[in-house]
């Protein structure tokens, strides 16, 4: 497949291989490394953040890749005066780019430090040495990142927090190269939003994530996303309001939609699996058919898991939806209205593209959306078939404020979301962070 003419490689990374085993005072420069990260994500404030950084910092040095000289000096911005411990000396012929962690007994060194942070936090949960080996083994991976070696560039720019945030981190560390942060959604979010409260494994990797994002804010030289919806999470999480920066994502125009469909009709547009909280969409319109004659409702989408799409079909049928209801993955496909309810806090693309084809839309508050629909349509409270069916119901018997809605829709989302807008900001941001 060809490159797009303003890229100008790609390369594929392998994170990590297993390589010899490590030498002996390698391997007890990896464990003491493994204590001072365990102890800092357990542990909250700045004393605590400064042992994870120093750890990860220790782990990254461990996992030069040949050739590559390791940065010594561990450098916070806004921290000058915080005293921080050398990476430990390493001979280049021992640094393969391995996995950070090889040959650390990880699970005995992470019930210590939980034993001795409970010490001080009660509400972290005791850990069974079956699930510290879990945790440890799922930390082990997580962390295999730091074995990249990254091409020499002015500028890393780490499209997401997690791997990337980790790969950029090293080239920071190894290289001094500055790195610029975008979350198009917030990656810790997503690991709060994953099930399992009182699992004792989970909440170690969260306090990682927690750790980690916090670390990845406090070292960027900007941070940067996509809504007002992020940057509120990120600033919970430390991040520095002078440094963070809202870029709507740019698209281009997909020109105006053509007339409406002539029978009143619902779109939703999305990925189907878990979070487009269709269940809800489907109790709604079952409202709406009793209210509006003869409108229907097409599900448009590619299917991410099969048995939640079965579920909802089911549910259709037990609904008596009928040949109302149509699941489909065309992109041709329209609707008077566009409806979403996603609960993802990612970019809402399919929404977005709906809007600048000037299509009202009726969204659920969770995540961007209400800032990206604007005054575009109408937002009503997540999980609630009832106003959801209430603002669908107005919209399909209201024609002029389809009207009204739909041309403000693409008004604004054409102002926000101009891909030349999106291009400059990034344009001054690379220059900006490449000349310091």
């Amino acid at each position: 497949m060809p490159l797009p003419p303003h890229v100008a490689s790609v390369r594929e990374v392998r994170l990590g291989t297993r390589g010899p085993a490590p030498a002996r005072a390698e391997r007890a420069a990896a464990v003491t490394a493994a204590r001072l990260l365990f102890r800092g994500l357990l542990g909250d404030g700045d004393a605590s953040a400064r042992l994870f950084a120093d750890g990860l910092h220790r782990l990254a040095a461990l996992a030069t890749p040949p050739g590559t000289a390791p940065v010594t000096a561990l450098v916070l911005p806004g921290a000058a005066s915080v005293p921080t411990h050398p990476a430990p000396s390493v001979p280049a012929s021992a640094r393969p780019g391995r996995r950070p962690l090889q040959g650390v007994p990880t699970a005995g060194a992470l019930l210590d430090a939980v034993r001795a942070a409970r010490g001080l936090d009660v509400s972290l949960p005791r850990l069974t040495l079956r699930q510290a080996r879990h945790a440890a083994g799922l930390l082990e991976r997580a962390l295999r990142p730091l074995s990249v070696a990254a091409p020499d560039a002015d500028l890393t720019h780490a499209a997401s927090s997690g791997p990337p945030l980790l790969c950029a981190l090293a080239a920071l560390w190894r290289a001094g190269t500055p790195y610029l942060l975008t979350e198009h959604d917030s990656h810790l979010r997503r690991q709060y939003l994953v099930p399992g409260d009182d699992d004792p494994v989970r909440t170690v990797l969260l306090r990682f994530h927690r750790a980690l994002s916090r670390l990845g804010y406090e070292s960027a030289g900007r941070v940067t996303t996509s809504g007002r919806f992020h940057r509120r999470w990120q600033l919970r999480h430390g991040a520095d309001p002078e440094r963070v920066l809202v870029v709507p994502p740019g698209l281009d125009d997909p020109g105006p939609a053509g007339p409406e469909p002539d029978a009143p009709l619902l779109l939703w547009r999305g990925t189907i699996g878990p979070d487009a909280e269709l269940p809800c969409l489907l109790s709604a319109f079952s409202l709406v058919r009793a209210r509006v004659p003869g409108v229907r409702l097409v599900v448009d989408g590619p299917v991410a898991d099969a048995g939640y799409a079965r579920a909802c079909r089911d549910l259709g049928d037990r609904l008596g939806l009928g040949g109302t209801l149509r699941f489909t993955d065309d992109p041709g496909a329209d609707g008077q209205i566009v409806v979403a309810t996603a609960v993802t806090d990612g970019t809402p693309y399919p929404l977005i593209r709906s809007l600048m084809a000037g299509r009202p839309a009726v969204a659920t508050d969770a995540g961007t959306a209400a800032e990206t629909v604007g005054d575009g349509g109408i937002v009503v409270p997540a999980g609630e078939p009832d106003a959801l069916a209430d603002a669908c119901t107005l919209l399909l018997t209201d024609s002029d404020l389809r009207g009204r809605l739909g041309l403000a829709a693409r008004r604004r989302t054409l102002a926000r979301h101009a891909p030349h807008a999106a291009l400059t900001a990034y344009d001054h941001l690379y220059r900006d962070l490449r000349c310091r």
